[in-house]
């Protein structure tokens, strides 16, 4: 690539690149620029329409390094979110490296579902504005070395998701007048956990089996929740998100109780995890994929342990693949009520909600 080079010039030769790699989707250019240039989409789009590009047309030489080696990486089948360490998710950037799975826009839909139910059913759950809204660091349990990438956080304002509040019905039923209690079971890069905690109040507990996996959720707690209103504080002995290194509940203190479990645990069957695109096969940790030789290993731990955490009437939600459905509602059915399938956005079922029986 020459020292200067228009930009109208380097954004061809990135989609050729790409598309010489097999990658045809005209989104991952953009998103390539745009992340190399420092600048959004709507931004690439006036430059390359102008010609300008704020330096009389050209790139930088720093610019053009930053593009060569994204597109290098890129064009290996490493996924871009891995390369640039960061996801969006519910209109909020997060930070990922190879140690968790990196989120994903079905999963929204779970945070959304217990988002809805939260500020449905307990008075005042809604976060309040800003200058009223108490500020949280995240409590950290377990002996956690910092991760040692610098995430880039940003912010967008639109989720492009629709609301879950339209596929979530059926009459109050919790404790109301207090703060929400939720566990978010194989947290990975703790976003649901963060996502639920930052729309609404509630005291959220995240665990995961990996160590390496919380030390990325620590850093996302660090940065997401502190941006509430612009700083950090406790409240005292009751921080908004609290980690705990915890195989599923054998860690988990057996007193406790939570109004809400919500899990998106590993549900791929052991045979087809290498049937998977590269991008997640070879990219995403195993321990975030391998749902055991039939895909139901972390269902059937939760539908035997989870009652013993809930509140009565507490309400457990899980993630699901598409055609597990049937599978998943029958391993719950003894000791759960009112169980229900909501689909995802494409229509393929997705979450399983249920209550206790007791």
């Amino acid at each position: 690539m020459n020292d200067k080079i228009k930009l109208n010039n380097i954004y061809n030769h990135v989609k050729e690149t790409l598309a010489d790699a097999g990658i045809t989707d005209i989104a991952e250019a953009d998103f390539l620029l745009c992340e190399a240039l420092k600048i959004n989409r709507s931004e690439l789009m006036s430059k390359l329409l102008t010609g300008d590009n704020g330096h009389n047309g050209v790139l930088t030489k720093q610019q053009g390094r930053v593009v060569n080696k994204l597109l290098r990486e890129r064009a290996k089948g490493r996924p871009l979110d891995k390369i640039v360490k960061h996801k969006n998710f519910y209109g909020q950037e997060f930070y990922v490296n190879k140690n968790v799975l990196s989120p994903r826009k079905e999963t929204e839909l779970l945070a959304e579902c217990v988002i809805d139910f939260i500020n449905k059913h307990f008075v005042g759950a809604t976060t309040p504005p800003a200058s009223q809204a108490p500020l949280h660091g995240g409590e950290f349990i377990g002996n956690l070395a910092e991760a040692s990438d610098e995430a880039k956080i940003s912010s967008s304002n639109s989720r492009g998701v629709t609301p879950a509040s339209k596929l979530i019905r059926g009459p109050a039923a919790l404790p109301v007048g207090r703060r929400a209690r939720v566990l978010d079971l194989c947290t990975g890069s703790g976003c649901v956990a963060i996502t639920i905690a930052k729309n609404c109040k509630c005291e959220v507990t995240a665990c995961d089996v990996s160590k390496k996996a919380l030390a990325v959720a620590r850093k996302n707690i660090k940065y997401k929740i502190s941006d509430i209103n612009g700083g950090s504080c406790l409240i005292k002995n009751s921080p908004l998100v609290k980690l705990i290194l915890s195989d599923m509940f054998k860690s988990l203190n057996p007193k406790d109780r939570f109004d809400i479990i919500v899990c998106n645990p590993p549900y791929i069957k052991s045979g087809n995890i290498e049937h998977l695109d590269k991008e997640v096969k070879d990219y995403d940790p195993r321990l975030s994929l391998d749902g055991g030789a039939d895909g139901l290993k972390f269902y059937k731990i939760i539908a035997g342990e989870a009652h013993k955490f809930l509140n009565p009437n507490g309400v457990l939600m899980l993630e699901i693949g598409f055609d597990q459905a049937e599978a998943v509602t029958k391993l719950l059915k003894n000791k759960y009520k009112n169980i229900e399938v909501i689909k995802d956005y494409g229509g393929q079922d997705r979450i399983v909600k249920v209550k206790t029986k007791k």
